[in-house]
């Protein structure tokens, strides 16, 4: 724990997607309109193994990315082409120079802008590099506000197509917030309170962020029967505190296997980068496992000390 109260923040893991991004940088940037292994290794030297980024060569290459007309030497594929033509227009949804990727985490309910119909409730997995289809057909965002999305039906057919920018979808909060968020709420650090609020329900206050609420939830979900409350990087409801306030005793394997099990789900967490989608299924999960921290994880929660509480606060008896 930092001396301010706020857990200790973590160390920003590598991002192996990083990597899909650089070769077709590079390849962009090269007067031969190509790459080999040895510039791309020489970028990403000590971050990333020359097995490592044969294995993204090769499922780059597999997915039509990339094509390896002589030995060791990678040029464009129609895909890329595809992506290096569109580069610059408002409705491309990768950059060849930044693997930056929409926020995500929230579900959106998607209604016809038209006819006010609802549609769909989606969350990030309806946007495939960056595109919302519905049905497979492409959508125009016309309005959002963050809960409710307004769409029309894109005459871009391109599967590089993406209408506007995502703006008012809710942020990721980190723990810093969560535990920032408590000591508002009079909470001592570490203090981790079961409180009943107004109508009856009862909220087990962790104060660990959306990416280790989500953890908590699906570790706990059985145990204590906890559920997913509205905001679940603060709270999780239940209907009675447990007998034992004693949390359990989680394993290494156990948090890691929850986290492979629902890696998709930590991945739009997380935020994993916009090329990640392109790495090697099993380099992929690894990445997103990495990213999570398990030890950081298992620290955290060891720090909290769950208790019933008769703590009031106005902000908190609104929940």
């Amino acid at each position: 724990m930092a001396q301010d109260g706020v857990p200790d923040r973590p160390l920003s893991a590598f991002r192996p997607s990083v990597a899909a991004q650089q070769i077709f940088s590079l390849i962009k940037q090269s007067p031969q309109g190509a790459v080999r292994l040895a510039p791309v290794a020489d970028v990403l030297r000590g971050l990333m193994s020359q097995a490592a980024l044969r294995d993204i060569l090769g499922e780059l290459q597999a997915r039509g990315w990339l094509i390896n007309p002589r030995t060791d030497e990678f040029w464009p594929g129609p895909r890329l082409h595809h992506l290096i033509d569109r580069q610059g227009m408002p409705t491309t949804a990768l950059s060849l120079h930044s693997n930056i990727q929409m926020s995500e985490g929230v579900r959106l309910e998607i209604r016809d802008q038209a006819t006010g119909a609802s549609l769909a409730h989606v969350g990030g997995e309806a946007f495939v590099d960056g595109v919302l289809t519905l049905g497979g057909r492409t959508m125009n965002i016309e309005w959002t506000d963050g809960a409710v999305m307004m769409v029309s039906a894109s005459s871009d057919s391109s599967p590089l197509a993406k209408p506007a920018y995502l703006r008012g979808t809710r942020p990721i909060f980190p723990a810093e917030t969560a535990t920032s968020v408590m000591r508002y709420l009079g909470f001592q650090a570490g203090v981790a309170p079961f409180v009943q609020v107004a109508d009856g329900r009862w909220l087990w206050l962790h104060g660990l962020g959306d990416v280790y609420g989500e953890a908590l939830f699906e570790l706990l979900k059985t145990r204590w029967g906890v559920r997913r409350s509205d905001m679940l990087w603060l709270a999780l409801e239940l209907t009675a505190p447990p007998d034992d306030l004693s949390l359990p005793a989680f394993t290494d394997g156990e948090v890691d296997a929850m986290v492979r099990r629902n890696h998709a789900l930590f991945e739009r967490l997380i935020a994993m980068g916009a090329y990640h989608a392109m790495l090697p299924q099993a380099m992929a999960v690894q990445a997103v496992c990495t990213a999570f921290d398990t030890p950081r994880f298992l620290r955290l929660v060891g720090e909290l000390r769950p208790a019933i509480s008769s703590l009031t606060h106005p902000a908190l008896m609104a929940l």
